[in-house]
């Protein structure tokens, strides 16, 4: 299997804005629900920031039912209207 070629940063990193960084604490165990134990972190974060998760990872996508948060295909993320693409306000708001 060939090596995924490296991605340039600079078209990315105005995305990764420092006041949306999160850096509270996240309980990824409290996810055994998810199969794999390497993508428990992907829900823990998605729960703590009000985020929704869209993954392409089976595993993820067949426990969206069983979670406390919304799980998208990238197709049914498209789908959406822009406007509705995010779950709750930025959890940056939430306690200001």
């Amino acid at each position: 299997m060939s090596k995924i070629p490296p991605i340039s940063w600079d078209p990315y990193e105005s995305l990764f804005l420092e006041e949306s960084r999160f850096d509270g604490l996240l309980d990824p165990g409290a996810y055994g629900v998810v199969p794999d134990p390497e993508d428990r972190k992907f829900a823990a974060l998605a729960d703590a920031t009000g985020s929704i998760l869209i993954p392409q990872d089976v595993d993820l996508l067949g426990q969206s039912a069983c979670l406390p948060i919304v799980i998208l295909t990238p197709a049914e993320f498209l789908a959406r209207d822009p406007f509705q693409r995010r779950v709750s306000p930025p959890y940056a708001s939430a306690g200001t």
